[in-house]
């Protein structure tokens, strides 16, 4: 599916998480998630949408995950494909 993007991570104890997305610049693009989650895996789908609900262009994002008293942020690439025939 164009720009669907997935992000899984484990919580070992019963905790509130934030999931944010921001462009390069720092702007925030879409805060995914804001709940509770008991222990366990999860993956949480972003369609690369803005919270507008616009597609964003491809190129470098950054994912902020905040749990437990913890932040960690990653970068990503949003890769964008074309449909063609050989």
């Amino acid at each position: 599916d164009r720009g669907n993007v997935f992000f899984y991570f484990k919580m070992n104890k019963k905790s509130e998480v934030n999931i944010k997305i921001f462009d390069e610049s720092g702007r925030n693009v879409r805060n995914l998630v804001s709940d509770i989650f008991e222990p366990g895996e999860y993956r949480v789908l972003w369609t690369g949408k803005s919270s507008s609900g616009r597609f964003k262009s491809a190129g470098n994002y950054f994912l902020l995950l905040e749990a437990d008293g913890k932040r960690i942020f990653k970068k990503f690439v949003l890769i964008k494909e074309k449909n063609f025939h050989l």
